[in-house]
């Protein structure tokens, strides 16, 4: 046994204050600030590998494409501040409003789930959404996976009201895609933003799902829902436009991709797409894609043509 030994003051004090500093860290360590509550974004135009995209709201989005997997290092938050969990049916988009709910399909199985975009994202203009681990896991889906997206327009509205859409915006921080520029481009001469389609009816047992309104801290739960298997054809979408001399000109310069025109009708309006495809493999589609962009069709888009 040590003799016990009776310290100087100047001793005592010293000890005093290092035991203090030692018990605000530990409190600090086991008493973390409270998370910043979840906010509602439409974030700034953004800019990735060589492509703008302008985020707006989109209540009843309805599109096809490919999906991929968020990135192995995201941080801790998502961009609309709510925490990121690898295994939440969570998942990222470019070009619309954070939050956002939706069902997501794997057209290569008909395997669905409903989840919320959370994210800014994939920065590849070749993918269309990009989805958590446990998302992938759920769907059987990898980079390249053909998949469908369908917004809940009564969910989406009611994040709005809830969160205080548009009001008090959050900076776009988590999962950087590289540096975020602005500028105003001009649309191409001719060419006008083909009228949306209406929302496509869900089917039966996807529209039947309860809408979980919730509070800020909506957790979707990982449900595997069924849907029909539709791969349909993977095609390049280089545009739509209202004038067929301007579609043309978009045709001519993406000749190299095999890319044409095709006239749609819709009641007393007239549409002219310019396509290319179909593609067999996801690589081919994405080189095509690519020299779209670098021949100056950057809002080129692949897509998957529904039979």
């Amino acid at each position: 046994m040590f003799p016990l030994r009776r310290l100087s003051r100047p001793a005592a004090r010293v000890l005093a204050l290092a035991t203090t500093i030692a018990l605000a860290s530990c409190s600090r360590d086991h008493n973390p600030a409270p998370h910043p509550a979840l906010g509602y974004v439409v974030g700034e135009p953004w800019f990735a590998q060589g492509v703008w995209h302008y985020p707006r709201e989109r209540f009843a989005l309805d599109e096809t494409g490919l999906a991929t997997l968020m990135p192995p290092d995201h941080g801790p938050v998502t961009a609309d501040n709510a925490p990121y969990d690898p295994q939440a049916m969570m998942a990222a988009m470019a070009d619309v409003q954070l939050p956002a709910v939706a069902i997501l399909t794997n057209l290569q199985n008909g395997r669905a789930v409903r989840l919320r975009i959370d994210d800014q994202g994939p920065a590849s203009p070749a993918r269309l959404i990009a989805v958590t681990p446990g998302v992938a896991r759920l769907l059987a889906v990898q980079d390249g996976t053909r998949v469908r997206v369908r917004f809940d327009q009564a969910a989406n509205l009611a994040l709005v009201r809830e969160l205080g859409g548009g009001a008090d915006k959050l900076a776009i921080t988590a999962a950087p895609l590289g540096q975020v520029q602005a500028a105003a481009l001009a649309p191409l001469p001719g060419s006008r933003a083909a009228p949306a389609p209406p929302p496509a009816p869900a089917p039966p047992h996807l529209a039947a799902v309860p809408t979980e309104m919730g509070t800020q801290t909506l957790r979707l739960p990982p449900t595997l829902l069924a849907d029909t298997p539709d791969p349909g054809q993977l095609m390049l979408n280089a545009g739509s436009f209202s004038n067929a001399s301007a579609a043309d000109l978009r045709a001519r310069m993406l000749l190299d991709v095999g890319a044409h025109v095709i006239r749609a009708a819709r009641g007393r309006a007239i549409t002219y797409r310019v396509m290319a495809g179909p593609f067999i493999t996801v690589a081919s589609a994405d080189a095509a894609l690519a020299r779209a962009i670098a021949n100056g069709a950057t809002d080129a888009r692949l897509v998957v043509e529904l039979d």
